[in-house]
């Protein structure tokens, strides 16, 4: 599901681009034959309304995109409960369990020995952020064979290109990086090799 709303952001990021860019020359066009102003906005409207029902029948409403969070703005909030840590319910929760040392399992009133006391515990959370790290899927193709000679090979896992080296599901974190968080490739490129990541083009004139 990840994978799939990550395309669907990217789908709409473009649209959203190439609506802009076709205003934009349909402005142009219009202005370049002498075209009345005002029949030159009609268009536009209809274009734009042409995009907002083409998302929703693609993406749905805004509001169910994001989950249903969005709250009516004429309903009554919520008072205030001070400035205390958010809950992060989207987070999974990873449970790590501390003990004594060994050298801190003894009583520091009689002597005798530490023993854990069952079930009681003192809680406390923080954030931790997993890197991304990358990784070389190697693909083994089953052969098969009859006694009559025929050979067949077991299909591969989708490319968008044949041959391609890199997986789609790289191709997508590439893509929604570019044009739904704004990262240009160059900035991409350097959070990559920070994370273990190194490109093999290399450019002409260098080593």
């Amino acid at each position: 599901m990840g994978r799939l709303r990550q395309m669907a952001l990217l789908l709409e990021a473009e649209n959203t681009r190439l609506h802009r860019r076709l205003v934009e020359l349909t402005r142009q066009l219009a202005e370049a034959r002498g075209e009345d102003r005002a029949q030159l906005e009609l268009e536009l409207q209809r274009l734009t309304e042409q995009l907002a029902t083409r998302n929703r029948s693609l993406f749905g409403d805004r509001s169910e995109r994001r989950g249903g969070k969005e709250k009516d703005r004429s309903a009554p909030h919520d008072p205030q409960r001070g400035h205390g840590p958010r809950e992060q319910a989207t987070l999974p929760i990873v449970e790590v369990t501390h003990t004594l040392d060994p050298a801190d399992q003894m009583c520091p009133q009689c002597g005798g020995d530490l023993q854990p006391w069952g079930g009681q515990t003192e809680d406390s959370e923080e954030i931790d952020v997993v890197e991304r790290s990358f990784r070389i899927v190697r693909h083994r193709r089953q052969k098969s064979r009859c006694e009559c000679g025929c050979i067949d090979t077991a299909l591969g896992p989708p490319k968008l290109m044949p041959g391609g080296r890199y997986s789609v599901d790289f191709a997508v974190a590439v893509a929604v990086g570019k044009y739904v968080d704004h990262l240009p490739l160059a900035r991409q490129v350097r959070q990559m090799k920070r994370q273990g990541w190194w490109s093999t083009r290399r450019r002409c004139g260098t080593s």
